[in-house]
């Protein structure tokens, strides 16, 4: 468990001091999980509480890049200004990633690349560029898509291909080629979540109306989209478990559908006794979840 006693801050990427004014971010509890699920069953060990480290602070977005380390974005340092950070959860380090004086979100791995992706806020606090750091922290990074400038969100299907979740009335989504840098919608009133299957085809929510949400894949090769299974109410985050289940959460409770036939959500376990409140966003790697609950 990665707590005060053992965190280890190594060498960060130091580009700006600018400050960024930006909106109150939300107090959020991280907790990780190990966790099998069979035919009859749902067994959950070896629980965690992560986030010790920034108590009452803003730690979210986890995203594993191995089974071990976690990427995440907290504001542990500078309250207003949230960092990219790596986590072994298994060892307990916790290694700072970036210090640029402006607010960077949703990292991850940039796929056949030494580089992390995030979403980096400008000096304006209203550009939201897709960013590009080297792993080994060695320059400032660049912009693969420097004229998209409402980025949200995004889901790597290669290294020259992303999808994004543009901000906007309404949000959509739109696939990117970073080499020619063409950008092509694909469907408006999406939810914030992307994944991919097994399959390298798109997982997200589409917002119909407001009662009504569906989790949708997309296929990428084809351009086409098909309905999953309704959502339950308010729910637009989920991850994929062993490429056989979806897992979403509501309130303190887990709940999964079947990835080959999801027709209905059933109740996996309560984490209430874990102390974890309001799920929001979900990780998943093998057998382990991590969860991050809203206070």
């Amino acid at each position: 468990m990665i707590s005060v006693r053992n965190i280890i801050l190594t060498t960060f990427l130091m580009i700006g001091a600018w400050h960024v004014a930006i909106a109150q971010l939300p107090n959020t509890e991280v907790f990780s999980f190990s966790i099998i699920k069979s035919a009859d069953a749902f067994k959950i060990s070896k629980a965690s509480y992560l986030s010790d480290f920034n108590p009452a602070g803003y730690t979210n977005q986890p995203e594993f890049i191995s089974a071990d380390e976690v990427l995440f974005t907290s504001n542990v340092k500078n309250k207003e200004i949230p960092d990219l950070y790596k986590a072994n959860i298994r060892l307990g380090k916790l290694q700072r990633l970036t210090d640029t004086g402006l607010a960077e979100y949703s990292p991850q791995k940039i796929p056949s690349q030494d580089y992390y992706s995030c979403i980096r806020v400008e000096e304006d606090n209203t550009t939201q560029l897709l960013w590009a750091y080297p792993t080994d922290l060695s320059h400032g990074g660049f912009s693969p898509l420097p004229d998209v400038t409402n980025v949200g969100y995004h889901r790597w299907f290669s290294s020259d291909q992303v999808a994004l979740f543009l901000v906007g009335s309404p949000h959509e989504l739109a696939i990117a080629n970073i080499e020619s840098k063409e950008v092509n919608s694909v469907i408006e009133n999406i939810g914030r979540c992307l994944k991919l299957d097994k399959e390298g085809n798109l997982l997200f929510v589409h917002k119909i109306t407001d009662d009504n949400w569906y989790l949708k894949s997309y296929n990428p090769k084809d351009n086409t989209a098909k309905t999953l299974i309704e959502t339950l109410k308010g729910v637009e985050d989920f991850g994929i478990y062993r490429d056989q289940e979806i897992i979403i959460g509501k309130g303190s409770k887990l709940y999964s559908a079947n990835m080959n036939n999801p027709t209905v959500w059933s109740e996996l376990t309560d984490l209430a006794s874990y102390g974890v409140q309001q799920i929001s966003r979900l990780a998943v790697r093998n057998n382990k979840l991590i969860v991050v609950s809203n206070e």
